[in-house]
């Protein structure tokens, strides 16, 4: 059985040897508190990149983020809000860093994928999607009626986790 201590006032440092999980009150660590300080390179942030086209889908190059700190690629998303494809009608997008597909196949819509309206469809990464400062994230989007309705209110999602630019 674990022992409960309650209001213990520790001078100096303590070690965790099981668990590895501190819970500490809200406001109980100041940012002065912390070894050097809370400073940039100690903070990231999560940058969530969407958008949406009205009406039909149609194609469309986006530029959707450019980076302002060394990151990763968290996710990216597609949905139809309004209305899904019909028929023989695709839709397919891709993400790409610096002109170049991070996926490992492009997302894939067509009268079955999604299933329902407002249901994500995620895309899968080619490897580990970290970036730098600098690059450049765009999203291709393709749209084909093939004889189907296309869907409407089609969006897409990007998010990042990226360092503090400051």
């Amino acid at each position: 059985m674990a022992a409960q201590l309650d209001d213990t006032v520790v001078r100096g440092s303590f070690r965790i040897t099981e668990g590895n999980v501190v819970t500490l009150p809200t406001g109980s660590v100041a940012g002065a508190a912390i070894a050097g300080g809370v400073t940039a390179e100690k903070v990231k942030q999560r940058v969530v990149e969407r958008h949406s086209q009205d009406g039909t889908a149609a194609p469309q190059t986006i530029g959707i983020h450019r980076a302002d700190g060394a990151g990763v690629v968290h996710s990216f998303l597609v949905w139809f809000a309004e209305a899904k494809n019909s028929g023989a009608a695709t839709v397919t997008a891709d993400l790409k860093k610096n002109g170049s597909s991070i996926l490992t196949a492009v997302i894939s819509t067509d009268s079955t994928t999604p299933a329902a309206i407002n249901t994500d469809v995620v895309g899968a990464f080619s490897g580990t999607p970290s970036y730098a400062d600098g690059d450049h994230f765009t999203v291709e989007i393709v749209a084909t009626a093939g004889g189907g309705t296309l869907g409407t209110g089609l969006s897409v999602e990007a998010v990042f986790i990226e360092e503090y630019a400051g």
